[in-house]
């Protein structure tokens, strides 16, 4: 079998970034066929020591691991504040 780009044939995890967690939380169980888990908010800046552009950065996000026999789906809506996901 030929290795694509990313080296591998295998992908473990997809992530998605999303601007209401909750419709995306509906939309995958659905999709998936599983009850509604819930997500759980990042820590602040003091514990997740975040920073953007050489600046710290308070940016939290809210985020969910779904995890399925062959992959990993993380589900992540970030607040307002600069960070690489806003870009």
């Amino acid at each position: 079998m030929i290795k694509g780009m990313l080296g591998t044939n295998s992908i473990e995890q997809i992530a998605f970034v999303v601007n209401d967690i909750d419709q995306a939380i509906s939309s995958f169980s659905k999709l998936l066929g599983i009850s509604q888990p819930d997500w759980f908010l990042t820590g602040a800046h003091d514990r997740s020591q975040v920073f953007y552009k050489g600046k710290p950065s308070d940016t939290q996000s809210k985020l969910l691991l779904i995890d399925t026999p062959s992959v990993q789906f993380e589900l992540m809506e970030v607040n307002d504040e600069p960070s690489t996901m806003r870009d």
